[in-house]
């Protein structure tokens, strides 16, 4: 075990702590540790991360591979319950406590995507790439900072970031949708059917893309095709009132 370091780590890490109970507390830091995992999966964020600051608390302001998990579980609780500010930090604090990884960097870039941070997540995206492109949350960051500047207006660069996804082997069903909306936006409608239809290789069953794939067949102009993709979409989901009567008027074409 060592002693946290110094600066970021050491301040936001006091910050967690509980200064009363440790030490006569029946529950230990395991179990804290468990409380929290088990409130994460049911989607209790809040609570999940009230338990893992008390894990921490029982460890004496020491940090190992025990405190280390603890933190990785409470950034995950964090970013679940949209408290982006709070796993920025979290994240910050894994990267100095613990070795750099890319895993960090990913996660953290997508914390400040979701703040508007957009030059930082790139910079962070881009150290995650440095150390492992290929490491859990590379595909992630790409599709959440690329949405975060698609939102912005920003196309070009959402692409960019949707492409290298694709490029790299990471492409997932969103990021084929994504795709497939920004060449729906520009017009160019055999692009984004191709798009969603790559979507559906990854994802058959994925409702936007099954959607969005009639749309863009329709506008390409081929009806029989668009219809024949909405009547299989309505099928599938028969309660999409919207997708019954785009059927109905293309059964009028």
């Amino acid at each position: 075990m060592k002693k946290i370091r110094r600066g970021i780590a050491v301040a936001a890490l006091c910050g967690m702590l509980f200064v009363s109970g440790c030490g006569k507390d029946a529950m230990s830091k395991q179990d804290y540790r468990t409380a929290g995992i088990a409130a994460l999966e049911a989607g209790a964020y809040a609570e999940a991360v009230q338990q893992f600051d008390e894990a921490i608390a029982h460890s004496n302001g020491f940090v190992g591979k025990f405190e280390l998990d603890v933190l990785k579980y409470r950034a995950e609780a964090e970013y679940r319950m949209a408290d982006y500010q709070s796993a920025e930090k979290t994240y910050e604090v894994l990267l100095q406590a613990d070795k750099e990884r890319a895993e960090y960097y990913y996660f953290l870039s997508m914390a400040q995507a979701n703040l508007g941070q957009l030059d930082a997540a790139q910079e962070s995206l881009q150290k995650g790439d440095g150390l492992d492109a290929q490491a859990i949350g590379a595909a992630d960051a790409r599709l959440t900072l690329g949405n975060a500047f698609l939102d912005q207006g920003q196309t070009e660069a959402a692409m960019a970031l949707y492409q290298s996804a694709i490029s790299s082997g990471q492409a997932t069903a969103d990021v084929y949708n994504q795709v497939g909306l920004c060449y729906l936006e520009a017009k160019e409608y055999d692009a984004a059917l191709a798009a969603f239809q790559n979507g559906l290789t990854v994802d058959a069953g994925n409702q936007q893309l099954l959607f969005n794939r009639a749309v863009a067949c329709e506008y390409t102009g081929d009806f029989s095709g668009a219809r024949e993709y909405m009547e299989q979409y309505v099928a599938a989901f028969p309660d999409d009132t919207k997708a019954q009567r785009e059927l109905a008027f293309l059964r009028t074409r």
